[in-house]
């Protein structure tokens, strides 16, 4: 009797051991999975981030081109064309300069590229995320595409800008969502810096804040439109 309660004591031992060493395993590799998972999410974030952040960039230098009314689109369009982008053998410059065109068209051109791996980056993150996170992806890209057509179309530049501003909002409440989904407690603050316009032909433009663009019509330029990508809100 007594060897066999020594028995029964061993096996159930070795019994609670195998259960608890399973459990184990079982916990460690769900929290392999969860962090495999995590670090997932974090690298298509931040590669849809700095892809919008480029964009927006591109597309603030597209838009110092952009024209002040919609004269230039009525000349575009009784020439038979809807796009910049198509829009060649034109009799007379349609922009400010001669040339302005082409340069519009390569630089909207990068901007197409960039936002295209914008769309396999969305579509990769509907695959790791649900909800708010994807939507808000979904509204960026949305949102910059906007910004194109409006530049495709040789939009009046104030058009253009209040684009711009939309999917630089889009862009904010993408970040602050995806810091929530991270796990990040703290709110991310840095101390914001002036941005600089491109060069342009007639030189460098001032300093983003409160500045008026060359050949706008003396309209300022937007605050808001200032695309760094750490900012925490528009504020």
């Amino acid at each position: 009797m007594t060897a066999g309660i020594g028995i029964g004591g061993t096996l159930l031992a070795a019994s609670i051991t195998q259960i608890l060493s399973r459990r184990n395993e079982q916990q460690r590799q769900s929290h392999e999975d969860q962090q495999r998972w995590l670090q997932d999410r974090f690298r298509v974030c931040r590669e849809v981030v700095a892809t919008a952040v480029k964009a927006e960039r591109q597309l603030y230098s597209v838009a110092s081109f952009m024209p002040d009314d919609d004269k230039p689109y009525q000349n575009m369009r009784a020439a038979g064309y809807s796009s910049v982008l198509i829009a060649f053998d034109m009799s007379e410059s349609l922009l400010r300069a001669p040339g302005d065109e082409e340069v519009v068209r390569e630089m909207l051109a990068e901007v197409i590229e960039s936002l295209e791996g914008l769309d396999l980056l969305q579509a990769e993150l509907a695959l790791l995320e649900e909800g708010e996170l994807v939507r808000e992806a979904e509204e960026l890209i949305g949102a910059l595409w906007d910004v194109v057509g409006s530049m495709e179309i040789l939009g009046p530049a104030s058009d253009t800008f209040a684009a711009y501003d939309r999917c630089h909002r889009r862009r904010l409440e993408f970040q602050a969502s995806a810091r929530t989904k991270l796990g990040v407690v703290a709110p991310v603050r840095s101390k914001r810096t002036a941005r600089f316009s491109p060069s342009r032909r007639n030189g460098i433009a001032k300093s983003v804040t409160g500045i008026h663009l060359p050949g706008s019509g003396g309209r300022p330029r937007p605050v808001s439109s200032d695309p760094g990508p750490w900012e925490h809100d528009g504020k």
